[in-house]
């Protein structure tokens, strides 16, 4: 068998793709980076398009949005995002992408997606240099 890459529904948040770390259908709950810093009372979040989100450029992004604000989507409510944050922490800030995975990621998937626990066991993997 080949394996291929395929077009799947494209996480946005505001006017970018985020990296979608599971799949969550089991728990309902997918994890995600989201690079730069981001107003949730601005910016919506939802699935787009099918598409590699790799190949997702800055227009194609805001074509997206307009969509999805036309569609009814809107960013959460300020008492929403104060909410979220008082539950699941503030924004992380970190130098180097393995630390991400092992010291936050990992734990994000033990809470909210159990069921995909074997990716947390794969972001505390010792990294060999």
């Amino acid at each position: 068998m080949i394996s291929r890459q395929l077009a799947e529904p494209v996480l946005y948040v505001g006017d970018q793709s985020a990296e979608r770390i599971n799949i969550g259908q089991e728990s309902g709950h997918v994890i995600a980076v989201v690079p730069g810093e981001v107003d949730l009372t601005k910016a919506p979040i939802w699935f787009g398009t099918p598409e590699l989100p790799e190949r997702i450029d800055r227009e194609r992004a805001q074509a997206e949005r307009a969509k999805a604000e036309a569609a009814g989507i809107k960013p959460f409510s300020q008492e929403k995002v104060q909410a979220a944050q008082a539950n699941g922490g503030e924004q992380v800030n970190l130098a180097d992408r393995e630390t991400l995975g092992r010291d936050v990621l990992a734990g994000l998937i033990e809470q909210y997606s159990p069921q995909e626990s074997y990716l947390a066991d794969q972001f505390r993997i010792p990294v060999n240099r």
